[in-house]
């Protein structure tokens, strides 16, 4: 027999710590299989933080802005306002994903179900509120950029959005020319459209918003269209929180070989020590 022969099991595993040069090949590639084998039974996770806001965007640094504004459109603003944010958990393992947690917060409850809020009937769940939101919303994911675009079914939102991302759109050119009076009169117009009884101070608050803000900065940014749209971050669906099994293997066998070395430098220096004493 040459010296080419099998390691013994007791060799394989004292070699774990100072094996030769086969015995390290051995556990470098052994741990990398292991890696890659484990992998394959940790579900991956997918985590997207999901923020709805309304259709017209602007910015507001005082009170919540155009959200709290449109509170008194059926719900519109405390349902799809600033404060209406729930996360969603996806769990998947390859291609199988369930939606595992809706968090929504109890304002958002309250919106989807009022019945159940003041008729004393039991508390509904996280999937209660999920089954609603899909009924009132039409959601497409875009699996390249994480983002997902919900039209809000509800035809008096669809009608306020609309007419409210025109009315944006064209406060635009009005703010620069500081015609004022064309945007009173178009706040008007839409309260007529609407009706008052669907407005709570929509005058007011968007008159003291645009004026007090907007006009110092004559910017108004355009109403992305009807509906309102769902912001996946910071992970977009296609990328799992877990690395893929091909990164565990190698990660794996990367820890070992650095392992081998300290252990390498270690003896080394030890029998440095004892020569020289």
């Amino acid at each position: 027999m040459s010296g080419r022969r099998i390691p013994a099991p007791r060799e394989l595993w004292r070699g774990f710590w100072r094996g030769d040069l086969r015995v390290t090949a051995f556990w470098t590639l052994g741990l990398m299989v292991l890696g890659f084998l484990s992998a394959q039974f940790i579900p991956r996770v997918y985590r997207a933080d999901v923020r709805i806001a309304p259709a017209p965007a602007i910015e507001d640094t005082e009170s919540g802005g155009l959200a709290q504004t449109l509170g008194g459109l059926s719900g519109v603003g405390s349902l799809f306002g600033s404060d209406a944010r729930f996360a969603v958990d996806l769990e998947s393992t390859r291609s199988y994903a369930v939606v595992r947690r809706l968090e929504a917060d109890s304002l958002m409850m309250a919106e989807l179900f009022p019945d159940r809020h003041s008729g004393g009937e039991p508390e509904p769940s996280t999937w209660d509120a999920l089954r609603e939101l899909r009924k009132r919303a039409s959601v497409t994911f875009d699996q390249r950029y994480g983002i997902a675009e919900a039209s809000f079914r509800s035809s008096q939102a669809e009608r306020a959005a609309t007419l409210l991302g025109i009315w944006l759109r064209e406060a635009d050119g009005m703010l620069r020319e500081r015609k004022l009076k064309e945007i009173h009169e178009r706040i008007v117009q839409i309260e007529e459209e609407l009706g008052r009884s669907h407005l709570v101070d929509v005058q007011e608050a968007l008159e003291k918003h645009l004026v007090s803000e907007l006009r110092q900065q004559a910017l108004v940014k355009a109403a992305p269209g009807v509906g309102f749209t769902l912001v996946e971050r910071p992970v977009p669906p296609d990328l799992p929180v877990f690395p893929r099994p091909k990164l565990f293997a190698l990660v794996a066998g990367m820890l070992y070989l650095a392992f081998r070395f300290v252990v390498l430098v270690l003896l080394g220096r030890g029998k440095l020590a004892a020569a020289r004493s």
